[in-house]
């Protein structure tokens, strides 16, 4: 510990020196150091095997190259010095400080001239003079004053007939040594150059003979592939190979790139060699394994090994007839060397196993289609299609788009019909640059057809349907089938439920299925248990499928995956909203998914959302009618509003289709509450007149009563009261003539909300609770949000603001529970109402913030017209004007769009009150003067009066007492009427004005 301290901080350790080195070591622990480094007293002890040291390996190699030159062995002399040169990757312990370390480190350089010296000198000798000089004039460059070296250069210039370069090495050297040193060069060299002036005989380079050859390393050819100029991107892969070879300390490096055929994994390995090649100057091998080649079987590890050692020089007499003879031979060969090895398109961790050579300091890059899970320490990189930028550099870069218009958005649709497969990639671009008379959009006409789209994707040679086929040909029978059927699915992804429906069997028997395919990179896990195919495989199985099954086959593998939908979205429902289970279509098939909390059910619902509108837009199949009567609920509360549309209109279409009058009923009342929520309100009667109509044919007053009271709700919203409560009084007693309990508590949910709106107070609050009573008695836990809002806006407009802020939490609660991101909209901006009547601005603003975003999330115009009211009276508050105007504006041409006067008449009087603000005194007059005509138009007493007393204060102030004292009173019989203490507070400015 001592000697550790002592040489990092040399000799002038911080107090907490000895912790620092505790904890670096305890860094070094989590690192492939870890198993090698152990606590000794009183330090550590670092256990490695000398051979794993590129110093031991060194010096074992100058020792070896010494005793070869001693017995007249030339040529192994200089291999031996070679190959322990080629370890150093830069100068020694380099970005390491210290008097210790760097002794060590000068020690460690002066080491390796010595044997730079050596080995130039055998070189020499051996009549390698033309290999020398680059060599040597960077050294002497780097080292000036060592005459040895200058030596070195001047004989290797002068033997390649360069007499006046070396002479002038001469100079420039005695000219230094004079100017720093006050030196002339040493008698070696003053001799030398001598020689070189006389052209002396004895300086002549040795005869040709078989001594003077290159050693074997250096007659190893460097067999990488060549680096196509229009690689792109995989900055990151790159970096991560990389650093493999940078980290790994001891044992072979190995780097497995796997990948779905085409996305590049040979190219990227090319890539990746060729940067790292400088590291591994004396062997670089490639082989190409066959593990997917069309029409080659893999190719036999011993053939490979035979192609290795063939290589590496040795002769076909001296390469063993066995595989393990072989294996050894090899292992043996490549200890003398630190090579680079690519194994490309391997079969399987099998064949690659032997081919991994035994000398630390080897780096060994596979690719294979398969993922070799099983290949010892090897660090694995699974490949995915290019980043849509480097898709569109690449194909750009290979179409050769210079001086070729091309829409952005064009660019970007063909890169993602080619599934951002640079195999597919190269194949568009190369079919666009050599056809004339194609232009980018001619391309996309063909991507874009899906029966055509792999025909376009081959030219020449390349074929990326050909490359998908060579992985299909290696999977076995039940494999195959899963691999069609899935093509089939008509979603992006699916579960493992859904494949077993597939195929129609247990998920048990499915899953190393799935796993297999998984391996061969011919599926995607995109989250455990949950698949994907990639686009173009999945084109090249569905169309696979069409070939190996019959139609009846297809279908009959389809209707079991609609059924399995069909069910287990039944089931979800059912436990998210048991107390509508008699309002959706009996399925009586059971599932094997199994919700336990509505929660769970509610989560399978979101996940599968694509999927059960995919199989419901299924041609041929009759699916969309009982999909759009089980899912209603669950995309209306959570505001999946577009996909209701699309659900809702198929399920029209269907029943006009079949006839079938009650689904006609439903798929009209449905798309009669999806229009409402997003402002069609002329849509929404119109939808409901068709449903209260069809109804009547099938005789359900219940449907009729729900009819009713969505043709209520929008009145209502429109504000139009008192025609609103005509048609909720019509819809309560069709629910109380049919029994429906759950449509009773919806009536009297909206009832309340009404008449708080027409200052019925107590009222509003008796329907609150009686709505609260009927959702608990029939279990509808997620709908008591509704009645709970209600009944805080009732508190509110009461001044219980205590009250209301309690029932607003449990509201909003319910409703995050429930997913109901309308309801969760409209409760968070109530809360942010309560915060803002306590001055509480900031919080205010973060609630309002968050309702918004719902609000535009799910597309409901009235709740953002709602939240964005409130948002101009807290910025105007806050001093934000500007930013209140905005919100306003917004909610006034939204309002005035969908035709809710409510939304119109609360951002007039925002408008009103900001105008007043700014001392816009005849501004905020007109705004009030607009509000109140609509304010008397809708019938909501509280608006009027909140209205009427704007109206008397901005009199007040243009000094007309007369018109003051008229709103003033009208402002007070109301709120008289209603009960509410506003009135005093009026009454009291009456008396003063």
């Amino acid at each position: 510990m001592n000697h550790l301290v002592d040489t990092v901080w040399d000799c002038d350790p911080p107090t907490t020196a000895r912790r620092q080195v505790q904890n670096a070591v305890s860094m070094l622990r989590q690192t492939s150091l870890g198993a090698v480094i152990s606590a000794q007293a009183p330090g550590y002890l670092l256990r490695l095997d000398p051979a794993t040291l590129d110093v031991v390996r060194f010096d074992e190699c100058v020792a070896r190259a010494i005793h070869a030159r001693e017995a007249g062995n030339r040529p192994e002399a200089l291999e031996q010095l070679q190959v322990g040169l080629a370890l150093w990757r830069g100068p020694a312990l380099a970005g390491v400080d210290g008097a210790v370390v760097g002794a060590a480190a000068a020690q460690l350089a002066e080491t390796r001239l010595s044997a730079i010296v050596a080995k130039t000198e055998l070189e020499l000798e051996s009549g390698l003079h033309a290999t020398v000089v680059a060599e040597m004039t960077a050294l002497v460059e780097e080292h000036p004053l060592h005459e040895q070296l200058v030596g070195l250069l001047m004989l290797a210039l002068y033997r390649c007939g360069r007499q006046t370069d070396a002479l002038q090495a001469y100079r420039a050297t005695r000219s230094r040594l004079a100017d720093e040193l006050g030196l002339d060069p040493g008698p070696e060299l003053t001799r030398l150059h001598e020689r070189i002036l006389c052209a002396d005989p004895g300086l002549e380079p040795p005869s040709p003979t078989a001594s003077a050859q290159p050693p074997k390393s250096l007659r190893v050819a460097r067999q990488l592939p060549y680096e196509v100029l229009d690689f792109t991107g995989r900055d990151a892969e790159v970096a991560r190979l990389s650093d493999v070879a940078e980290t790994a300390v001891a044992g072979v490096m190995i780097g497995v790139i796997d990948g779905m055929a085409g996305v590049g994994k040979t190219a990227l390995a090319v890539h990746v060699a060729h940067r790292l090649s400088d590291r591994f100057p004396d062997v670089q091998l490639f082989v190409d394994l066959h593990g997917h080649t069309p029409g080659q079987d893999p190719m036999d590890v011993a053939a490979a090994l035979e192609m290795l050692l063939r290589a590496l020089g040795v002769q076909a007499k001296d390469i063993p007839p066995t595989l393990s003879e072989r294996a050894a031979c090899w292992r043996a060969e490549t200890a003398r060397h630190r090579l680079l090895l690519v194994l490309d398109n391997a079969a399987n961790a099998a064949q690659v196993r032997p081919l991994i050579p035994g000398t630390p300091g080897c780096l060994v890059l596979v690719t294979s289609r398969r993922r070799l899970a099983t290949l010892e320490g090897a660090h694995t990189l699974s490949l995915p299609g290019l980043p849509v930028s480097d898709a569109i550099t690449m194909f750009a870069r290979i179409a050769d788009m210079h001086g070729k218009s091309a829409e952005p958005a064009e660019l970007n649709e063909v890169v993602e019909l080619c599934g951002r497969l640079p195999l597919a990639l190269r194949i568009a671009a190369a079919r666009l640059r050599h056809n004339s008379s194609w232009s980018l959009t001619d391309l996309l006409a063909s991507l874009r057809d899906d029966r055509n789209r792999l025909a376009t994707l081959q030219i020449d040679d390349l074929d990326v349907a050909a490359a998908f086929a060579s992985s299909y040909r290696r999977l076995d029978n039940d494999q195959q089938r899963l691999f069609c059927l899935a093509g089939l699915h008509p979603g992006n992804h699916f579960d493992m439920h859904a494949a077993a429906a597939l195929l129609g069997l247990p998920p048990a028997q499915v899953r190393p299925l799935a796993d297999a395919l998984i391996s061969a990179n011919l599926l995607t896990a995109c989250a455990p248990q949950r698949y994907t195919l990639h686009d173009l495989l999945k084109a090249h199985a569905r169309q696979t499928a069409e070939s190996a099954h019959s139609r009846d086959d297809r279908d009959a593998a389809l209707t079991r995956l609609a059924d399995y939908y069909l069910h287990t979205a039944a089931a979800a429902m059912t436990v998210a909203w048991p107390h509508e289970a008699h309002l959706r279509p009996a399925c009586h098939a059971s599932t094997d998914v199994v919700f336990v909390t509505a929660s769970e059910a509610l989560d399978w619902l979101d996940t599968e959302r694509a999927n059960l509108l995919a199989i419901a837009g299924q041609r041929g199949f009759h699916y969309a009618t009982p999909l759009s009567a089980i899912l209603w609920r669950y995309l209306d509360n959570n505001g999946h509003y577009t996909d209701a549309l699309v659900l809702h209109t198929a399920a029209l279409d269907a029943a006009r289709r079949e006839g079938d009058h009650a689904g006609l009923a439903a798929a009209h009342r449905h798309l009669g509450v999806i229009t409402m929520r997003l402002g069609r309100y002329d849509d929404a009667l119109a939808h409901n007149t068709a449903a209260h109509d069809a109804y009547a044919i099938v005789g359900d007053r219940a449907g009729q009563g729900r009819t009713l009271n969505t043709r209520a709700v929008v009145h209502h919203m429109r504000g139009e009261l008192h025609t609103a409560m005509e048609y909720y009084t019509h819809a309560l007693s069709h629910y109380q003539a049919s029994g429906d309990r759950s449509g009773e508590g919806d009536v009297h949910s909206n009832l309340c909300s009404l008449n708080t709106r027409m200052g019925r107070y107590q009222a509003a609050i008796d329907h609150s609770e009686q709505a609260i009573t009927l959702y608990r008695e029939v279990g509808n836990h997620f709908g008591l949000a509704a009645p709970l809002h209600n009944l805080g806006r009732n508190l509110l407009r009461l001044d219980r603001n205590d009250e209301a802020a309690r029932v607003f939490e449990e509201a909003a609660r319910l409703s995050h529970d429930s997913g109901d991101r309308s309801a969760q909209a409209v409760i968070l901006a109530s809360l942010a109402e309560i915060h803002e009547r306590a001055d509480q601005l900031d919080q205010a603003l973060h609630y309002l913030r968050q309702a918004l975003t719902l609000a535009q999330a799910i597309g409901n115009l009235d709740r953002q017209i709602f939240v964005l009211n409130k948002l101009g009276v807290v910025h105007r508050r806050l001093g934000r004007h500007h930013d209140a105007l905005a919100h306003l504006r917004q909610a006034l041409e939204l309002a005035r769009n969908i035709g809710t006067r409510l939304g119109q008449i609360d951002a007039l009087t925002g408008l009103a009150a900001l105008a007043e603000a700014g001392h816009r005194n005849t501004e905020a007059l007109d705004h009030c003067t607009a509000a109140l005509v609509l304010a008397n138009d809708q019938g909501d007493p509280y608006n009027r009066a909140e209205i009427h007393d704007h109206l008397g204060r901005l009199h007040h102030r243009h000094s007309d007492q007369e018109q003051a004292r008229h709103h003033w009173r009208q402002a007070a019989a109301i709120f008289t009427e209603l009960g509410l203490p506003q009135a005093d507070h009026i009454r009291t400015r009456l008396a003063d004005c």
